[in-house]
């Protein structure tokens, strides 16, 4: 018999699996603009207090551009997005520093090139693409572009990442870690990242502060 999740198990499952949720709602509503509240608490199955509460966080604590026109959505500046994906969040950065290694080019083309790309991206990918591609602007929460660009690799292929962490975080925080990433979030200007732990067989959110070093297992 499976034992039943005690109180403190559920707490502790709560906040990642409902940024899990938030998540996906943001990129539902990326995909699908225009949707209404009450359409969007349905395809969620969730209260529209809920709801609102979920959107209250995707516009304030991620700080994506989430507008109310004729239903919701996310509002884009500029040409619209071509549909880029996390996938070429990282075939990008790739290429942006193989070309930042290169003397016979202009580093400054390289950014204003990647400076542009980032409206390619639709508007749920654009705060990771930045931090990623933008060479020259150190990301939020402290985490390091070639970190990220290595996070997101493991998002795309799903592999089990080692992460490991500056020490000084506390008993709570493991100095390092196994977990197979399933979210990056920006929240309250911090990086953050929401992943399975097979070894404590649940799924963690944690702050990437004082993150060193990401290694994909093989």
């Amino acid at each position: 018999m499976i034992p039943t999740p005690g109180p403190t198990t559920i707490r502790r499952r709560l906040i990642p699996e409902r940024f899990r949720r938030v998540w996906t709602l943001a990129e539902f509503i990326s995909s699908h603009p225009g949707a209404s509240r009450s359409q969007l608490a349905r395809r969620f199955s969730i209260s529209e207090r809920q709801l609102q509460a979920d959107l209250g966080i995707i516009r304030r604590e991620i700080g994506l551009p989430l507008v109310r026109a004729h239903g919701y959505r996310l509002h884009s500046e500029g040409i619209p997005d071509q549909g880029l994906t996390l996938r070429d969040i990282h075939t990008l950065f790739q290429v942006l520093d193989r070309a930042s290694r290169d003397p016979s080019i202009a580093q400054a083309e390289v950014v204003a090139l990647a400076s542009r790309l980032l409206a390619a991206f639709p508007p749920y990918l654009r705060p990771l693409a930045e931090q990623t591609l933008v060479r020259g602007r150190q990301s939020e929460g402290g985490v390091a572009p070639p970190l990220l660009d290595s996070l997101t690799e493991a998002l795309v292929d799903q592999a089990v990442a080692k992460l490991t962490f500056a020490t000084g975080r506390g008993p709570h925080f493991p100095i390092e870690t196994l977990i197979r990433p399933e979210l990056l979030i920006p929240y309250r200007t911090i990086w953050h990242l929401v992943g399975w732990s097979d070894q404590q067989k649940r799924l963690l959110m944690f702050s990437l502060e004082g993150l060193r070093t990401v290694t994909l297992e093989l």
